[in-house]
């Protein structure tokens, strides 16, 4: 793994800095986050290498040596084990890996580190940091010339929850969300709630957002100093309702119940209620007044998307499951995606709001192929 520290950036170091067009003029460059040139960047989110396909795919990707960075966008496994073998394999390969935690990664049961397991979601999240850190994988600030990429550490609340009738959410206290039974929260970040087990994580997402005021604090700092042409935010889980996978129209802040049109918006609404947090949104915003560019790259609905709103750029490309590979709900033939290149350019992608219906043209999605 490459190890670069925090250099002055020099005005007249045109060899090693490619500036943009684009980029507004800074009175300042010295970046007080630690600094690397600027390299290809591509995307993966929700690897779940639990599944032997995608942990085959994960160890054909790392067996050659990749001139890039990769973001890493949660959802590795709730394995210990995987997701330290799952980094490594990628340090390995890749010149720069950065990672933030999904909710699969804080399940305490099962997660299988020799004979001891975390005794909480929150110690276990210590303990992942500790694995990043001893394979040089980024969880924190980290800019590649020009680009600022910053992670946003996530959970969901219920503040995604979509507008549409009581029945579409019938049953949700019996609803089989994983996450009820293997995580473990301090009480008092939880309430009760008609859910499986009766208790929902209600203020994990705002003791997460608490937890980052200080990284988002020193981004801020950094970018009023350094030239940004790009901030590149990260996130496990949605920053808004408009990400939700059957949201047609990003730029609407109001849901049509007709995009319910396909024989599951039971499990659609539903998950609203798991998918994210509004204050992913406020959070990532803090950062787009100092950068030219802002693209935001999240996972954990498996369902890709690549679309524009109130001029940021949003991202979801997952590895997925592959049931859902053959089912056309997630990329058929896995591979990452470029999101920029070597000269710190934004790769332009065609709008992707439901890759099913562009894959099967508005068949139905629940269908398995033959």
């Amino acid at each position: 793994m490459w190890m670069f520290t925090a250099v002055p950036i020099l005005s007249n170091d045109r060899d090693w800095r490619r500036r943009s067009p684009r980029a507004r003029p800074r009175t300042k460059l010295w970046s007080r986050i630690e600094a690397s040139e600027m390299m290809p960047v591509v995307l993966l989110s929700d690897l779940h290498v639990d599944h032997s396909q995608n942990m085959s795919f994960v160890r054909e990707l790392c067996s050659q040596t990749r001139n890039e960075a990769i973001i890493v966008a949660g959802d590795i496994s709730h394995n210990f084990n995987l997701v330290e073998e799952t980094l490594k394999l990628l340090s390995s390969s890749y010149r720069r890996v950065f990672f933030v935690a999904g909710n699969h990664e804080l399940w305490v049961q099962g997660s299988q580190r020799g004979a001891g397991t975390a005794p909480s979601s929150i110690a276990k999240l210590e303990e992942l940091s500790s694995i990043c850190e001893t394979y040089g994988v980024f969880d924190r600030p980290h800019r590649l010339d020009s680009v600022l990429v910053v992670p946003i550490l996530s959970w969901y609340d219920l503040s995604l929850e979509v507008s549409a009738s009581a029945d579409l959410f019938e049953g949700f206290e019996r609803w089989p969300w994983t996450d009820f039974r293997k995580c473990d929260w301090p009480s008092e970040l939880e309430d009760e709630y008609p859910c499986l087990g009766n208790r929902y994580p209600s203020g994990v997402a705002s003791s997460f957002e608490a937890k980052n005021d200080p990284m988002l604090e020193e981004a801020v700092e950094d970018m009023k100093e350094a030239e940004t042409t790009s901030v590149l935010t990260y996130s496990h889980f949605l920053p808004g309702t408009f990400a939700l996978p059957d949201w047609l129209k990003p730029e609407s802040d109001v849901f049509d119940p007709a995009w319910f049109n396909h024989p599951a918006p039971q499990l659609s609404a539903k998950f609203s209620r798991v998918a994210g947090s509004s204050s992913i949104e406020n959070q990532l915003r803090r950062l787009t007044p100092y950068a030219d560019e802002h693209l935001h790259c999240f996972g954990h609905s498996h369902r890709p998307k690549d679309f524009y709103r109130k001029g940021i750029r949003y991202v979801h490309h997952p590895l997925g499951k592959p049931k859902e590979r053959k089912m056309f709900l997630s990329p058929v033939h896995p591979l990452t995606k470029t999101v920029f290149d070597q000269r710190g350019q934004q790769v332009s992608a065609p709008t992707c709001l439901r890759y099913w219906e562009s894959m099967m043209k508005g068949s139905d999605p629940l269908i398995e192929c033959k």
